[in-house]
C-alpha cells in the first residue's frame, strides 16, 4: 500500500477537500481497502487506472474490479459516469453500503442507523439462547462478543441513550435467562454488575458510560496527535482557531 500510496500523493489528482481551512485528500487505506478520491473526467480516470496499472506492475498484486465500486456526485451528468465506467470497468453505485457496520453515507436520523446495531446484538444473543450455557459461559460471550459489536461505532459517535439502554437490557436479560415477554424478579441491578469485580461487580460496561470513553479517548488522539490526518480534518473544519478543548459549539456540528 505504501507504493500505490506514494504514486497517489505525487500525481496530479484533483483532492477533494473537506472544508477551506482542512487538508486535502487523496486517498484513505484501511487494512487492505482503499479510497481513492478524484474529480469525476475522463482524464483524472485515464490516471486512475495508469496508476493502478503501474502499482499492480511493481507489486505483483491485482486489483478485483468485481469487488470494487465507483460513486459520483449528483452533479455528474450521466455521460461523463458512462465515459469514466467504459474506461475503469469498475461497478457504478450509489453508495458504497456499510463499511465497518456502519454506512458510509450516515442518514438524518441517527436513531434509525444505531438500531441496526441494536438489532444486530440481539439477532447474535437470539441464537445463543437456543444453546444451553453456564451462566460463566453467557459472561464470556457477553463481554467478548456483544460488547464488541458496537465498539467501531462507539469511537465515532455519541449514539442516543435510548438506544444505549436498549442494549444494556437485551444484555440483562441474556444473562438473566430471560425468555421474550418473560419477567422475573431481577435479585442484582445490571447497575451493580457493571461495577469492577474489587467492587462486588461482575465487569460489564455499561454502554452508554463504554461510548463516552471511547470518545473521550478520541478526544485525547486529538490533544496529543495534531499532525495527524484525522486530526487536521477535524480542526480545519469544527475549530480552526481554537484548541480541541476550547472549540465552541458551531453552528452545524457534526
Amino acid at each position: 500500500m505504501e507504493g500505490l500510496s506514494r504514486k497517489l500523493r505525487t500525481s496530479s489528482l484533483s483532492w477533494i477537500l473537506i472544508s477551506k481551512r482542512g487538508p486535502t485528500i487523496s486517498h484513505l487505506f484501511f487494512v487492505d481497502d482503499s479510497i481513492i478520491f478524484t474529480k469525476g473526467s475522463t482524464q483524472e480516470a485515464e490516471m486512475v487506472k495508469q496508476i493502478i496499472h503501474d502499482y499492480s506492475g511493481a507489486s505483483g498484486q491485482l486489483v478485483n474490479l468485481s469487488k470494487s465500486s465507483i460513486s459520483f456526485s449528483r452533479n455528474t451528468p450521466r455521460t461523463i459516469r458512462s465515459t469514466i465506467f467504459a474506461i475503469l470497468h469498475i461497478n457504478v453505485v450509489e453508495s458504497h453500503g456499510k463499511y465497518l457496520g456502519l454506512p458510509t453515507n450516515i442518514p438524518r436520523s441517527k436513531k434509525q442507523m444505531f438500531n441496526q446495531i441494536k438489532n444486530r446484538i440481539q439477532h447474535k444473543i437470539a441464537g445463543w439462547k437456543e444453546q444451553l450455557l453456564s451462566t460463566g459461559g453467557k459472561e464470556v460471550l457477553l463481554k467478548a462478543v456483544a460488547t464488541a459489536i458496537p465498539v467501531y461505532a462507539m469511537t465515532c459517535f455519541r449514539i442516543p441513550r435510548s438506544v444505549c439502554q436498549s442494549i444494556n437490557s437485551i444484555m440483562a436479560n441474556f444473562r438473566r435467562g430471560l425468555k421474550q415477554d418473560e419477567r422475573k424478579i431481577h435479585w442484582v441491578s445490571w447497575k451493580l454488575l457493571c461495577e469492577p469485580k474489587l467492587n462486588g461487580g461482575l465487569g460489564f460496561k455499561d454502554i452508554e458510560a463504554f461510548n463516552m470513553a471511547l470518545l473521550a479517548k478520541q478526544g485525547w488522539r486529538l490533544l496529543t496527535n495534531p499532525h495527524s490526518l484525522a486530526s487536521r480534518v477535524l480542526k480545519g473544519k469544527y475549530f480552526p482557531y481554537h484548541s480541541f478543548l476550547e472549540a465552541p459549539m458551531s453552528s452545524n456540528p457534526s
